[in-house]
């Protein structure tokens, strides 16, 4: 593929990222159409249930060449479309197929950055394109197809294991300690990290808690970001037991989710009052230990469309998801502070007494903010 192709897929690629925490359960995809190197319409897909990424970039050149909207395949017949996703070829849902948009308006030659793995296109998108005489070239593997790919993580494991997907974030001393003896942990982190916090919860359809770190902290898990453009994700709050004061923080207005079980019918009174106040409260099965059984409620939260889910606390948590192999992804921001052994780990215990059972993180990414490093990767999970 050549300089130019990887050139317009990366405006593409850009104008996809726009949308970032707005499409779930849909994918991020980005498009421009190019004629004579030159970009004539662009468009991204800008939320569930809006026109896709296609279309709006086709729509984009009617309105740039209003002479040409009612024979737009004049502008078009030797234009090249590039699309960060394969174009839908599917009907059951709220928006036309992509690819008979692209066929009606006389397109002949589309790059596509990658397949998308939802098996009603999946291939048949770009099959149903070049049974009309279109020239597809799908992106070679690349830095910037891989780029693309991450884009759409959440999507990805959503459609093809309909579960959500899951990332551990978590500020940490440089000995791996979340907080001191007593609990404290404000501030380990910069208030760099703070600010990358804050945009991590943009993009993640959810933020999970457990009810000991509501308890302790009393955190609003809001995304704050200073220019306002932040979405604030889903709270969801794991009390089994209905043991959180009802005037946390995360009670603060309705866009939350409080996972309980059958033990919360120990307290009946919080319950009808949580109804009674519009509180979304969903009953969950119970693990061996009577704790709220984790794959019980990721099932119940891909039913509810939630793609992605970001994870703050605490320790309990951690591990009992490590232990079920349900995290993807690790982001520890790591601050030049030293605790000491008696400080609370990142990770409660996880049983490991060799090297070779320890968890291992993969395609790993290193940056600096300020003077705290933040880790990502993603977990290797054994058979």
């Amino acid at each position: 593929m050549g300089d130019k192709d990887s050139i317009f897929m990366e405006q593409a690629y850009e104008l996809a990222k726009k949308a970032i925490g707005r499409t779930s359960p849909n994918p991020l995809v980005g498009c421009v159409i190019v004629k004579d190197d030159q970009v004539i319409g662009s468009g991204y897909h800008k939320k569930a249930g809006s026109l896709h990424a296609e279309i709006e970039t086709i729509n984009s050149v009617k309105e740039k060449f209003p002479n040409f909207a009612d024979k737009i395949h004049v502008i078009l017949s030797n234009a090249t479309m590039y699309v960060t996703l394969e174009p839908c070829c599917h009907s059951d849902k709220k928006t036309p197929p992509c690819a008979d948009a692209i066929i009606e308006a006389g397109i002949k030659k589309i790059v596509v950055g990658t397949i998308d793995p939802n098996p009603a296109v999946n291939h048949h998108g770009i099959e149903a394109l070049r049974k009309k005489g279109i020239d597809v070239k799908l992106l070679e593997n690349s830095e910037l197809a891989e780029k693309i790919v991450k884009l759409n993580e959440g999507y990805n494991k959503f459609i093809k294991h309909k579960l959500p997907f899951v990332a551990i974030k978590a500020a940490v001393t440089i000995d791996g300690k979340i907080a001191t003896y007593s609990g404290e942990s404000k501030w380990i982190s910069n208030d760099a990290s703070r600010k990358f916090a804050n945009e991590l919860r943009n993009i993640y359809d959810a933020v999970l808690v457990s009810s000991n770190t509501v308890i302790a902290d009393n955190p609003l898990l809001t995304c704050r970001i200073e220019d306002g453009s932040g979405r604030n994700p889903v709270r969801i709050i794991l009390d089994s037991e209905f043991k959180i004061p009802e005037d946390a923080n995360v009670f603060n207005d309705t866009n939350f989710l409080l996972a309980i079980t059958e033990k919360a019918q120990k307290n009946p009174e919080k319950i009808t009052e949580a109804i009674k106040k519009g509180w979304n409260l969903i009953t969950v099965k119970q693990d061996n230990q009577g704790n709220i059984d984790l794959n019980d409620l990721f099932a119940r939260l891909a039913e509810q469309n939630i793609t992605s889910i970001l994870v703050e606390g605490g320790n309990k948590l951690a591990a009992s998801l490590f232990k079920n192999k349900l995290v993807d992804k690790c982001i520890y921001v790591i601050a030049p502070t030293i605790i000491g052994n008696d400080g609370k780990p990142a990770v409660a215990e996880l049983g490991i007494d060799h090297l070779k059972d320890a968890i291992h993180l993969k395609n790993t990414m290193v940056k600096v903010l300020d003077n705290n490093v933040v880790i990502e990767g993603y977990v290797e999970h054994k058979n």
